[in-house]
């Protein structure tokens, strides 16, 4: 059935979800700072925030109603002047989701409530003002990818010991057997870090936008996802013997990969990451993947030679 349609005064508009529920999709004054999202319209609950329903506008402060089950997809993605979002009372918020507040460079006060279970991918990407330890809910049971990459004020995470999906080590975020490296904070001040021993892969966008690394030890990781250290700019070492595929975006503005962008082959332990050369013919048995991409614009490669080990092939390689 289509879906219902109004708009309160003074601005809000909204939709219906059911008998008794609505979602807010947008305020018509695109100038406010301020919005203090109602909990009930025409009889109806607000459980819900729209996809896109306050993106790019200059809000400054937000307060949401303890009523409100679900914040949408990009639903206040680049309110660059965002400050505060404060959630009333008993919150009943379960998600946040794809890049709801990405690119809110000025938020600084968000204390995610107890009741969330779900951060999607993206949900505080370049939250640059968000400052030093960020609380995680115990009942957490969904961490999307990036979520708090680039957020350069975060030092640590911190998560109950209760929750079954996550842990906390030293404030940086692993799965809870600890063989999934999800996120390092972005604001943490170490030079270098050595990759727990358990870890087997490091996740996308887990340490981008990190200023501050300088070395890293990946031990026994052996998978280095997209976007992992992107934008690590003063990351300059790297030692991974053990690695054996690293994706297409995973070092791109490190000074690791600076550095050798004249080489001809630039390699980290068993993956060719790319290759410059001009040969007709080359022998790859030394290596166990080829990452996407790394052979794009090359017009003078005639054969190749793989060997006998299994070797994994990235996409467009």
């Amino acid at each position: 059935d289509e879906l219902t349609l109004g708009v309160q005064e003074p601005h809000f508009r909204f939709r219906s979800l059911s008998e008794t529920e609505i979602e807010i999709t947008g305020y018509s004054n695109p100038m406010a700072e301020e919005l203090v999202i109602p909990s009930e319209i025409d009889g109806k609950k607000v459980t819900a925030i729209a996809q896109s329903a306050f993106a790019d506008r200059p809000t400054k402060t937000v307060r949401i109603p303890s009523s409100v089950k679900k914040i949408d997809v990009r639903a206040f993605e680049n309110c660059t002047q965002l400050q505060s979002v404060v959630f009333d009372g008993e919150s009943e918020l379960a998600t946040i989701s794809y890049s709801a507040f990405c690119g809110c460079e000025s938020l600084s006060s968000f204390d995610i409530p107890s009741s969330v279970t779900g951060i999607s991918s993206y949900a505080f990407y370049g939250c640059k003002s968000l400052a030093d330890s960020v609380g995680l809910p115990a009942g957490r049971e969904y961490f999307g990818v990036g979520a708090f990459a680039e957020c350069g004020g975060v030092t640590e995470f911190e998560l109950s010991k209760t929750n079954a999906e996550y842990k906390t080590v030293g404030g940086v975020l692993y799965n809870k057997s600890e063989n999934r490296l999800i996120c390092y904070p972005s604001g943490r001040t170490a030079a270098e870090f050595d990759v727990p021993l358990s870890v087997g892969e490091i996740a996308e966008f887990a340490f981008a936008g990190n200023k501050n690394l300088q070395k890293i030890n990946l031990n026994r990781a052996s998978f280095i996802r997209d976007g992992a250290f992107m934008n690590c700019i003063n990351l300059s070492e790297i030692i991974g013997e053990n690695t054996a595929y690293v994706d297409a975006f995973s070092l791109v503005g490190t000074m690791w990969l600076s550095m050798r962008e004249s080489d001809e082959t630039i390699s980290l332990g068993g993956a060719l990451y790319r290759y410059n050369g001009s040969a007709a013919r080359l022998d790859l048995s030394a290596y166990k993947s080829v990452s996407p991409f790394a052979f794009v614009g090359n017009q003078t490669l005639r054969e190749v030679t793989f060997g006998n080990n299994a070797m994994t092939i990235g996409n467009y390689a």
